[in-house]
C-alpha cells in the first residue's frame, strides 16, 4: 500500500473521522474547516478527487461528499489511527480474564468480546470461522490403536481445545483414523 503525503493524510483522516461521527458523506467545505489545512474547498475537492482515483475515497453520486472505501479505512487504521500501549495493569486484567479453564470455544469468544468491550469502551464482537460439513483427509497415523492409510471423513467437530477434539456422540472410532492431522 502506498504511503500518502501529509495533505492527503489529513484529508483522509478528516473524512474518516467525520464519516464515523455522522454516517454521512463528507463535503469539501467540512474538510476545509476541520482538517487544519489552510486550503480552499476547491483545493480540498482536488485532493479528494485524487484520493478517489487512488481508491481511498468514493463519491456515492455527483455533487455528494466523499465516503471512505475499505482501502481508506485500512489506511486509516494502519497509518493514521493513534495507537496507545496498554499499561501493565490493563494487560494483567486482560490476561486474567482470558485465563479460563478448559471451556467451549463459544464461551471463550464471549469472554473475549466482554473484555474487548470493557477495555475499548465500545461494543465488541469476536467471530471465528464456522466449520462447515465434514473435514476430509488422507493420512497415515495411529489413533486408538488403529493404523493404516485411508481416506477419512469426520463429522463437524463440536468441541476443541489443544490436544483434544470431541465429535458428536455415536461417531465410530474407526472414522477418526488420521485425526492427528486436523
Amino acid at each position: 500500500m502506498e504511503l500518502l503525503g501529509e495533505r492527503d493524510t489529513r484529508v483522509l483522516k478528516t473524512v474518516v473521522v467525520q464519516y464515523i461521527a455522522t454516517g454521512e458523506a463528507v463535503g469539501s467545505r467540512m474538510v476545509a474547516k476541520l482538517s487544519g489545512l489552510n486550503l480552499s474547498p476547491a483545493s480540498i475537492r482536488n485532493l479528494m478527487m485524487d484520493l478517489e482515483d487512488r481508491g481511498f475515497l468514493r463519491q456515492p453520486h455527483t455533487s455528494a461528499g466523499r465516503l471512505p472505501t475499505a482501502l481508506g479505512f485500512r489506511y486509516y487504521v494502519d497509518h493514521i489511527l493513534p495507537v496507545a500501549e496498554l499499561g501493565q495493569r490493563m494487560q494483567k486484567q486482560i490476561k486474567n480474564a482470558l485465563a479460563l479453564p478448559e471451556v467451549e470455544p463459544q464461551e471463550l469468544f464471549r469472554q473475549a468480546s466482554r473484555v474487548l468491550s470493557a477495555v475499548s469502551g465500545h461494543p465488541a464482537l469476536v467471530l471465528a470461522p464456522r466449520p462447515q460439513g465434514c473435514v476430509s483427509n488422507t493420512s497415515s497415523s495411529s489413533v486408538w490403536g488403529e493404523t493404516g492409510s485411508s481416506p477419512s471423513w469426520w463429522p463437524r467437530i463440536t468441541r476443541c481445545r489443544p490436544g483434544l477434539c470431541a465429535a458428536p456422540a455415536g461417531t465410530p472410532r474407526g472414522s477418526w483414523s488420521g485425526s492427528a492431522n486436523i
